[in-house]
Order: structure tokens, then sequence, then C-alpha cells
């Protein structure tokens, strides 16, 4: 599958889970420790958002607001300006010092797990798309992005060989695969 093709499918896993956050479980805590409901909602389509801002050489704005009282429209209109940025010829070789091919991955890594956060935070059953999932772990396994966890990951999580693709990239990600369940 090509990464243009695997963001149209993350987005359409991200979908349902999106519309299924309501303001009565924006308090919530989610597997992002530091981070509620609304705060990684937030974060997941404003990071969509700032990728056109990215591609077309500027600076991109990875903490500001992303929506305010409807994250399905926000999220809708991110998505549509996000995949016809990625779809611009060279988008894939551009911007700057890093290629665009580095951050296709991180915006692919970052939907997916962020899906499945919401998803463990909201109680929402996650449909997920096995072949993106695939796709995802195989590209986390030997990031660039990953080598320095800094504050972005944390540290990985030991995961059976046999659990989940889901379950083993939200361990490689540091994310307990129950999430609630102790380390």
């Amino acid at each position: 599958m090509n990464k243009l093709t695997a963001l149209d499918r993350a987005y359409a896993m991200a979908r349902p889970v999106v519309f299924a956050a309501t303001p009565d479980t924006y308090d919530r805590p989610t597997p992002c420790t530091a981070w509620d409901v609304r705060t990684l909602l937030n974060h997941l389509i404003r990071v969509i958002d700032q990728f056109p801002v990215l591609l077309a050489g500027d600076k991109a704005d990875w903490a500001g607001a992303a929506f305010t009282d409807d994250p399905g429209q926000a999220f809708r209109s991110a998505v549509t300006a996000n995949l016809a940025a990625w779809r611009k010829p060279g988008a894939l070789q551009t911007p700057g010092r890093l290629p665009g091919t580095y951050w296709v991955d991180i915006n692919l890594t970052d939907t997916v797990m962020h899906t499945w956060d919401l998803a463990q935070a909201i109680g929402h059953d996650l449909v997920v798309d096995e072949e993106l999932a695939a796709l995802v772990l195989e590209t986390c396994t030997d990031a660039a992005f990953l080598r320095d966890r800094g504050r972005a990951f944390a540290p990985a999580v030991t995961v059976s060989a046999d659990a989940a693709t889901i379950a083993r990239l939200a361990g490689l990600l540091g994310r307990q695969p129950v999430w609630g369940s102790a380390a």
C-alpha cells in the first residue's frame, strides 16, 4: 500500500472515533498521560491540519487550537486539506531539510496511534484496519523519529509477539496494549 492510500485509510479509521467523542467525554483521561480527551482530540486534528502548512514550506504550529465546538467538522476540513496537500506533485520529496517521506510517516503514525488512544479513552470499539496497522508498525520499527524518543514517545512496552498488530504498535510507542493495565 502506498503512503497516500495509507493516509486515506488512517483517516477512514479515525473518522468514526472522532465523531464518537462528545463534550461529556472531553475530561476523561487518555493513554497519553498528560492529556485528557479534549487535548488529545485537539492534537490529533491540529497535526492533520498543519501538514499542509509544512508542505507549503511554512512553519507548522503544532500546539494551536484545532476546534472549538465541532471536532467532526474540524476533522473533515483538516483531512480534506491534508490529503490535497499530500497529493500535490513532489509532496513526498519536500520540504526543506527532511524529506516528505519522513513527514508522511509521522502523519500516519500520529493518526493511527492517537486514533487508538482516543478510542481507548472514550470506550469506542475501534475497527482496526489490519493492513494499515501492519504498515505503521513496520514503519515505526526502524523509524528515525523513534530513535530519540524525547517527550513524544515513552519507552517501549513489552508486548507478546502474537498480540494484535495495533497492540504491538501501542507497545512500541510506549503504551500499555490494554490501556489501564499496570506496566
